[in-house]
């Protein structure tokens, strides 16, 4: 390694690596995206250049070669004129529909999600918040680990919006990719007039993703003895639609009786009275858990703001090195963070790290880092470490 190779910075490193992506990348835009404003985070830079728009995926591909933006974006919402800088006079035409699931905003996950104090100078590991090195006075970067089953389990979710999306809302047309760092987005192209959506129809929306207002009554199995007849309410049904074709979902997951999941399925009119009646309290136990666990939990801010930025499905994100993937449903179903959604999954880095961590799991991998002593590491990992402060990238090998 030459002696100018020796001095190039980690941030000169990572923007060779992303421009060597974006010179072949397969962007993947929307296809009226000449009506859609772009931005972009520059490395070393906390601003974003904005109020962009381009007329052929090359020239956008020619602006981001000669930037290298660390995050690229396109405007959830359709303009006349996306490239004025102010947004009145935009002149908005309509705004898509975006839901963002991240795994940290999960509520069983916000409890297990592991934050930790690095300090870059001395390589002290602080596990309460603070700003500043209580060793040397430095200051400190936070770093979040997730582990990989809420990323599993946002996945879950995503995938159960994605059967209220089409089945409830009726929406054909929508993309799903993988956030490259957190969580999911879910991109629904809407017509101009289902554009025209205001912020607080978004927000009713929201609550009925929520299930906010729903009354658990209403949907438990009811016996009613009457005039020496026995009444059942039965259980909902697939083929009844909303939060009750949502609980008709979760019951046959956890049903095994063949005619009351025919019943529940839609398959069957009618099931048998006695047989319901025996198994009532089981199946209302299975209710109430439906109800939480067929709640969806998106980011409020994303699905109300009609101005919205959303990642450019194929870029990279520069939080963490993996790329906005867009996923299949069955890609979906099984998800796993491995290093196949890295483009330097095939790279090798020599590193060194800022910090101590006696271990440290990414990517399937275990890994220690020691402060000061340099280790060769595959490219999807070295690169997550620089991102995100922990490493600097000593050599592309």
């Amino acid at each position: 390694m030459s002696k100018r190779e020796r001095n190039i910075s980690t941030e000169q490193r990572l923007k060779e690596l992303f421009r060597d992506y974006y010179l072949k990348a397969p962007l993947h835009l929307p296809p009226d995206f000449n009506l859609r404003e772009f931005a972009f985070q520059l490395f070393g830079s906390s601003g974003y250049i904005r109020h962009k728009a381009f007329l052929s995926e090359a020239e956008l591909r020619n602006f981001v070669v000669q930037h290298v933006p660390k995050h690229m974006y396109f405007s959830a919402a359709k303009y006349l004129d996306p490239a004025r800088p102010n947004m009145d006079e935009k002149m908005r035409i309509g705004t898509d529909l975006v839901f963002d699931i991240d795994a940290d905003h999960i509520p069983k996950c916000e409890e297990v999600l592991q934050v930790l104090y690095l300090c870059p100078r001395c390589g002290a590991v602080i596990e309460k918040p603070r700003d500043t090195c209580e060793v040397c006075g430095s200051k400190l970067i936070e770093y979040q680990h997730i582990p990989e089953d809420c990323l599993e389990e946002a996945a879950r979710i995503t995938y159960l919006l994605t059967d209220v999306i089409t089945n409830e809302l009726g929406h054909k047309i929508f993309t799903i990719t993988f956030s490259g760092h957190r969580g999911f987005h879910i991109h629904v192209q809407l017509n101009e007039e289902e554009g025209k959506m205001g912020s607080e129809a978004r927000r009713e929306l929201l609550q009925y993703l929520l299930g906010e207002g729903t009354e658990l009554e209403q949907y438990l199995v009811r016996v009613v003895k009457k005039r020496r007849r026995i009444y059942v309410k039965p259980p909902p049904r697939i083929v009844e639609g909303g939060w009750r074709r949502r609980i008709a979902l979760f019951l046959l997951h956890k049903i095994q009786d063949y005619e009351i999941r025919t019943f529940i399925e839609g398959k069957k009119q009618a099931i048998n009275t006695s047989k319901l009646t025996s198994i009532a309290d089981e199946i209302n136990k299975l209710i109430q858990e439906a109800i939480t666990a067929m709640r969806i939990i998106v980011d409020e801010k994303v699905l109300i703001d009609l101005s919205r930025l959303i990642r450019v499905p194929e870029s990279i994100n520069g939080k963490a090195g993996f790329i906005v993937k867009r996923l299949t449903l069955d890609e979906l179903t099984n998800f796993k963070l491995d290093e196949t959604l890295s483009p330097f999954a095939s790279l090798e880095l020599k590193i060194l790290p800022k910090v101590n961590m006696p271990k440290l799991r990414l990517l399937g991998k275990d890994i220690r880092l020691k402060r000061g002593v340099s280790l060769r590491i595959d490219g999807a990992l070295g690169v997550y470490l620089a991102l995100k402060g922990l490493a600097e990238i000593i050599e592309v090998l």
